[in-house]
């Protein structure tokens, strides 16, 4: 585990691969943490530099009272890539980690060589979802969302397969600081990356799970037409974390977009 202290915030981050290879930075969802790409990552390590990191008021990463913004959230990012000495990052960002790619992206394009949105939007929800979101939040904690938000991550078909380790992603979720998801809530109530997104020019593939309830594959597509030279692909069967439930195939769809 390493952590950098970047006053005001200190993130969390880990470091695996190929430490000649490019480098490689993975975004995490609502409500998760770096582990979540534990199936994804050793597909990548033998060639690239794999990054991760525990976005702010996740995991480790200090959890600052709310509410967040999204480009705060990618200064963060781009924070920790400058005290990683790193120029130049392909970024795969899932759900509010799309957001946070796109808004690093906008904001320093010089950094970032690729883009992989998955499962994500230039705009997610209307803002009284979050607001109804947080109510919920804040009378009853994060146990009133965490079935619904099992629900939305894995398909039926996987929850009734791998029953087992349900409460393993329950957990997940319910180790995140109250402080933290509700600062992040508020970032995806604000965000709008409409024109920000509009104006990027590089090379970037929009994944989205067929399933996906949260973000659906239409969202996917209005996402990728606003990216010029954008490729969209469906990840087939998966919901809205297909990093768990189709790894796999998810991680040989990224691979196959950074050969090209």
């Amino acid at each position: 585990m390493r952590f950098a202290n970047l006053n005001p915030i200190g993130l969390h981050y880990r470091i695996t691969g190929n430490p000649k290879g490019p480098a490689v930075l993975f975004l995490n969802p609502l409500g998760t943490d770096l582990r979540i790409w534990d199936r994804v990552v050793p597909g990548f390590e033998e060639r690239f530099r794999v990054v991760r990191m525990d976005n702010r008021g996740h995991g480790l990463s200090d959890a600052p009272k709310g509410p967040y913004t999204i480009s705060e959230m990618a200064d963060d990012v781009a924070r920790l890539l400058e005290y990683l000495e790193i120029a130049s990052v392909t970024v795969v960002g899932l759900s509010i980690g799309g957001m946070i790619a796109q808004a690093l992206a906008a904001s320093n394009p010089e950094r970032v060589y690729r883009l992989v949105l998955c499962d994500t939007g230039h705009v997610i929800g209307p803002p009284e979802l979050w607001e109804q979101r947080t109510q919920t939040v804040q009378a009853e904690g994060l146990e009133a969302v965490a079935d619904t938000s099992l629900e939305r991550w894995l398909p039926e078909g996987y929850r009734q397969q791998q029953e087992d380790e349900l409460p393993m992603w329950r957990n997940l979720l319910l180790r995140t600081p109250v402080q933290g998801y509700l600062g992040a809530c508020a970032a995806l109530r604000d965000a709008d990356l409409t024109e920000s997104t509009r104006n990027l020019k590089i090379p970037t593939l929009v994944l989205c799970g067929s399933e996906d309830a949260a973000t659906p594959p239409e969202l996917g597509k209005q996402l990728a037409d606003l990216i010029e030279g954008a490729e969209f692909d469906l990840i087939e069967g998966a919901a809205h974390l297909p990093c768990i439930d189709r790894s796999e195939l998810f991680g040989h769809r990224i691979r196959q977009f950074l050969a090209q």
